[in-house]
């Protein structure tokens, strides 16, 4: 049955109607930033990743990275023994993952280095991609030469006698207690040669410490000795909530395409860049678009108090020359907010809109060639005056699942490699932001 839901509308006054408008600006102030330092230590409660390897792009330029990571014995192996006789020393990573630049560079030889941290860590501190300086691990490697790497998953490397026997010398105190263990060892530095100047390519390597299974360990050191005529093995891995995890990251693109500054922003350039892991990011600034907002609803009578935004869209074109380099871009992009706590530390924070979208898989629209984003609340709370921060990164998103409960949780990707051009101002595809509003008497 044919129901006429337009009965009655004539008799309704005409202030009980609300008339949606729709506002368009596509003169959004967007640059390439450089983010601060971004904390790299393990931000899952079930996972904890590691990244090491090096690419060299040539727009890009190099990128490196390098893991630190604490280990502990199981707690039932705690005595070595009498007199106890190294018989090899291991540590197994399980690797989870590679990008590489570009895909048949997947396969590529890569000599690893291990060496002895003697920073002092704490697991309760975030640590940042700047957190391990020169001087604070020792330089000689402790694993042994020749170790080579060609991106399958399960790397094995022989470490040399002389850690083994230094592990070996430990008492049952200092392998019972935690704090007096990581005292005596404070962690392990995985790194890889660089790529040659001038060579393009190269691989970063993701290995995983420890997963969601109470079962499972995915990365371990294995150290086998003999004791008394008999043949031992002992385990030491990587726990969550005790042992600290993070990663070494440096970008070239920090210093040749970053284009913004607080103190003296430059003109919106056409062409703005992405880079994963923390290489630059796009920033946009709102300042200027709610001023406009604002003096626009002036001109009709009105104050930023009677705007209600029923839904704001951001979109953002990206710039590609042809199909196959749009697999390079992030999945998944979205504003997010740097945040600095009342400890000092830095972090970077997707906006709460993004728990109310409907993305799951990626925002990325592959036949309009641009991100979108729904921001409708944040857009009321900014023009209301509740949320005073106007300056926004877009940021790389990841998407973590609750393995027990589904529940899908929005975090800043700062563990994954991609890259991209962005469309920026007095492009043919300029940042968009549209609003529908009615004003409210």
């Amino acid at each position: 049955m044919d129901i006429d839901h337009t009965l009655g509308v004539d008799f309704a006054p005409d202030d009980a109607i609300m008339k949606m408008r729709v506002y368009q600006d596509t003169t959004i102030a967007f640059y390439t930033a450089a983010l601060d330092s971004i904390v790299t230590s393990s931000h899952s409660s079930n996972i904890s990743y590691g990244l090491f390897g090096s690419v060299n792009h040539d727009l890009f330029g190099t990128v490196t990275a390098g893991s630190v990571f604490q280990v502990h014995p199981l707690e039932y192996e705690t005595d070595f023994g009498n007199s106890p006789v190294l018989t090899s020393i291991r540590l197994y990573l399980t690797i989870e993952g590679n990008a590489q630049l570009p895909e048949e560079q997947k396969g590529i030889l890569q000599n690893i280095r291990v060496h002895q941290v003697t920073k002092k860590m704490d697991v309760t501190s975030p640590y940042y991609n700047n957190s391990l300086k020169p001087d604070e691990y020792i330089h000689t490697a402790i694993s042994q030469t020749g170790v080579i790497y060609n991106g399958e998953d399960t790397l094995s490397i022989p470490l040399t006698p002389e850690f083994g026997n230094f592990l070996l010398s430990f008492t049952a105190d200092d392998m019972l207690n935690d704090t007096t263990f990581h005292e005596k060892l404070q962690g392990f530095y995985v790194t890889t040669d660089p790529l040659p100047a001038g060579v393009k390519g190269g691989r970063i390597n993701r290995c995983v410490y420890t997963t969601t299974s109470a079962y499972s360990i995915a990365s371990f050191l294995e150290l086998k000795y003999k004791h008394e005529g008999q043949d031992s093995t002992l385990f030491f891995w990587v726990g969550q909530g005790i042992d600290v995890c993070f990663n070494t990251i440096t970008h070239e693109s920090w210093s040749t395409l970053a284009n913004y500054s607080n103190s003296a922003p430059p003109p919106p350039e056409p062409t703005v860049y992405v880079e994963g892991l923390a290489g630059v990011k796009p920033f946009i600034d709102l300042t200027e678009a709610k001023t406009k907002i604002a003096d626009w609803a002036a001109s009709q009578g009105k104050s930023l108090g009677q705007l209600a935004v029923a839904n704001a869209q951001l979109n953002v074109g990206i710039d590609i020359q042809n199909p196959e380099e749009i697999d390079t871009y992030p999945k998944i992009m979205f504003l997010g907010k740097k945040y600095t706590s009342d400890e000092g530390y830095t972090s970077y924070t997707l906006l709460d809109d993004i728990q109310y979208s409907e993305v799951s898989s990626s925002n990325l629209n592959r036949s309009l060639l641009q991100y979108s984003m729904e921001i409708t609340s944040y857009m009321n709370r900014f023009l209301q005056g509740k949320d005073t921060t106007s300056q926004l990164f877009l940021l790389p998103v990841l998407v973590e699942t609750d393995p027990y409960y589904g529940t899908s949780y929005f975090l800043f990707d700062s563990q994954s490699y991609s890259y991209g051009k962005l469309s920026g101002a007095g492009s043919t595809q300029p940042v968009k932001l549209k609003m529908t509003y009615t004003f409210l008497e």
